[in-house]
Formats: C-alpha cells, structure tokens, sequence
C-alpha cells in the first residue's frame, strides 16, 4: 500500500521545520504527485506561484522537466532584482523537492528522499554564497535567477553519497527504525533490477553504510539533541564521504554498470551476482558484489550457461561468443531458406536480429552479413551460383562490423533505455 498523501504532507511538513532551523531564507516547494501525474501536479502548484515573479520563474523551471524516476535535484531559484534602495531588496530562495507517493511504502523511504534533496539544495547555497555570487563557477552555473549545480568527473556521486549518508542520519533519528542499514538494502536491490530513469552507479551508499552506523552510534547523543540534529548530521555526513576517495567511486560503477546492464537484458539475479563474483578480474569489483550478496541475502553461485554474454568477463570471451553465435544463426537461417528455396527467411532474421539489439543484447548480431548473404542467395536461385557462394558471402561480410562497435552500440541503447529514452530502429 502507498503513502497517502496525507502523511506525505506531514513528512515533508516537519522536514520544513527541521530546515527552517537551519535557514529560514529557504522556502522548499513540495511537488507531490503520483506516478503519471506530474504534469497535473505542476498545474495544481501554478494556483500558489503564479502570483509573484519568483514564482513564475520556478514555474518556468519546473515547467521544463520530466517527471523524475528518483531522488533528483535540477536546481533552485535564487531571485535577488537589483534595487536602489538596498532594505527594499526581495530576495527570495525557492527549492523544489519532488515526492511521488506512489514510490513509497514506508514514510522513512519519503522522509529520507525529501532530506536527500535538502542536502543538495543547501549545498548548492552555500557554493553559491561562497562564491560571492558570481554567475559560474566550476561549482554551479547561474542563468535568469536559476541556480544549476555543474558536475564534474565524480562530483555528483559524491554529492549523491553524501546526501544520502545526511538523508539516513536525519531518518534514523526522527524514525528510530534502522534507517540506515535499510538504505543499504533498498540500494543494493536497485543494482540488479530495471529502474528507468534511475542511474544507480550514481549512488554508492551500499559502501559506506556500516560506517555511517558506527559514526551515527558515536554521536547518538548529539543527534538527540533537537537543536543540532540537523547542523550535525550536515557536518558528519560530509566527513564520513570525505574518507572514502574516487577509487571507491570507480569501485562502485565498475560493479553496477555491467549489473544494470545484464537486469536490463533480463538475467536473473543470481546470474548477475554469480557473475560478478566468480568472473570479474577487479578484486574490488568482486568486494561489491559479495557485499550485495550479504545485503540482499543472495548465495553467489556460477551461472548455470556460461554460454551468455557476460559483461564482467574478458572482452576475448565475450567476442568468442559472439562469433560462434553468428555462425550459429547463418547456419539455421540458410538450412531453413534452402529446404524452402525462399529467401524471406533471411529478411526475417535480420529484424529479429535488429530487434534483439534494439534491447540491449549484442550478442550474435550479423544483420549486414545475413543481409549480404541473403542477396547471395536470392541470385543463387535464379542463376549458376552455390551454396558455397551464399557461405563466402557471409565469411567476408561478418568481420566488416566489429564486435566492439556492436558492444558500444548495444550499451548506447541500454543507456537510453536507462534513462527513458525510447530506441527504434526504422
């Protein structure tokens, strides 16, 4: 059963007092909605905002988004007009904070979303007032009263690490529930599950989480006092992330890219999880994945077909594989057409091919060879040449796309995929 939106009011309601303490000079504007309805909650936020200038620029800004698939931060407005009486100056900070109830069930999950987004929005005002408000920095750009945080490299999986880690502190404390390990869970299952929108390798709290608790248990009575609960985790947060470097980072993306590859092709879990322990050469990369392993209570076990295309193992393996699969599919295409003298059957595997690409799955796409052998066919029928020929055609068309441009292909539209772009081909 979701959230009512009832309760969701209240979480994000006491959130608000909790960041007023902090700093008043900021208004969060709660876009609450359910899956399929951002767009009518955008329209139900004009009746609010519309009547003031700050507000038609958040709504402009809001009006350019798509509905988000997680915790997203976009930006805030920051309006300050110029005016030459400087106590008549209206400065006004709007920070929207996105809540779809419908992703919900446990009211800690909402509350640690809308501290999650807490986090960015006062990181960004503080880069930005250290900045002594200048428009750009390497930091954040600013355009037309919006302020827009500007990653580079890892920074914003560092933000998202440290945003969560302050999100669990701030839940754990208000919630009283095992916030903090639950995190762990909920972001250890994303890894082998399809979640479009949702970029998981951006979010590597599953590493930090049992350090989190050990600095939240030392410092349990500062987070109990009311009054430095939110300076505190703010701090402790950042302090926490501080120790783990950019390897880490790395560490975490090579595991979850080739795990979120493999759950977008559809791979149960414990071949993902198999393959990661058993085939990956990064020892690091196998840390993680007996770490999800243990989070998620799943026994790392060899993937039962070794026949697969497995994204942790060697690249040698993988073309291997692709190859002997190739040669498998021209073999049964043109046994197929040759009993049938008909050569639609080659044109039918060659959407089949395009198909299964367009999915995601590289592995034994030959669409130019079974194409170009095709041609070969047809005229063989009509004339003097072979099925020798029909062979020769494909041998010498297969190796013209490389393996590793099909790859690059396949994981451009598992990307897109991801990020709910739709992929077709015409």
């Amino acid at each position: 059963m979701a959230l009512t939106r009832e309760k969701t009011e209240h979480i994000c309601e006491r959130a608000r007092r909790a960041l007023a303490q902090i700093d008043r000079d900021v208004k969060p504007v709660f876009i609450i909605y359910r899956s399929g309805e951002f767009e009518t909650a955008l329209n139900n936020a004009k009746q609010k905002w519309e009547r003031s200038r700050a507000g038609k620029i958040l709504l402009k800004f809001l009006s350019e988004m798509q509905e988000p698939s997680g915790p997203q931060f976009s930006g805030i407005v920051y309006y300050n007009p110029r005016n030459l009486i400087p106590f008549l100056r209206q400065e006004q900070i709007l920070a929207p904070v996105f809540v779809n109830i419908d992703n919900f069930i446990d009211p800690a999950e909402a509350q640690h979303q809308v501290y999650h987004s807490f986090w960015h929005i006062l990181n960004l005002l503080n880069d930005f007032r250290l900045a002594r408000k200048t428009p750009e920095t390497q930091d954040y750009t600013q355009k037309k009263f919006i302020l827009k945080p500007q990653y580079l490299k890892f920074k914003e999986t560092r933000h998202n690490l440290i945003a969560d880690i302050f999100g669990a502190f701030m839940t754990e404390f208000e919630q009283k529930s095992n916030f903090i390990e639950k995190l762990a869970l909920i972001r250890a299952e994303r890894t082998i599950q399809k979640t479009p929108g949702f970029l998981l390798e951006k979010y590597p709290y599953p590493l930090v989480a049992e350090a989190s608790r050990l600095v939240f248990d030392d410092l349990k009575s500062a987070f109990e006092d009311i009054n430095q609960l939110f300076p505190v985790a703010f701090k402790m947060a950042s302090e926490v992330a501080s120790t783990y470097g950019d390897e880490v980072i790395q560490q975490w993306r090579d595991f979850c890219l080739p795990a979120q590859e493999m759950a977008w092709l559809d791979y149960a879990p414990e071949t993902i999880l198999g393959n990661a322990v058993f085939t990956a050469e990064d020892p690091y990369v196998r840390t993680s994945a007996y770490l999800i392993c243990e989070l998620l209570e799943h026994t790392a076990e060899p993937a039962a077909n070794r026949n697969l295309y497995n994204p942790y193992a060697t690249g040698e393996k993988n073309r291997s594989l692709h190859f002997r699969a190739c040669e498998e599919a021209f073999h049964r295409i043109l046994s197929r057409a040759a009993s049938m003298s008909d050569p639609s059957a080659f044109i039918e595997e060659v959407r089949r091919q395009n198909k299964q690409l367009a999915q995601g799955n590289p592995t034994g796409w030959c669409a130019y060879a079974i194409m170009e052998s095709g041609n070969v066919f047809e005229k063989c029928l009509q004339t003097e040449l072979t099925i020798e020929d029909v062979s020769d055609a494909f041998q010498k068309a297969l190796p013209r796309v490389n393996w590793e441009d099909i790859l690059k292909v396949s994981r451009t539209i598992i990307t897109m995929h991801r990020e709910k772009k739709d992929f077709r081909f015409k």
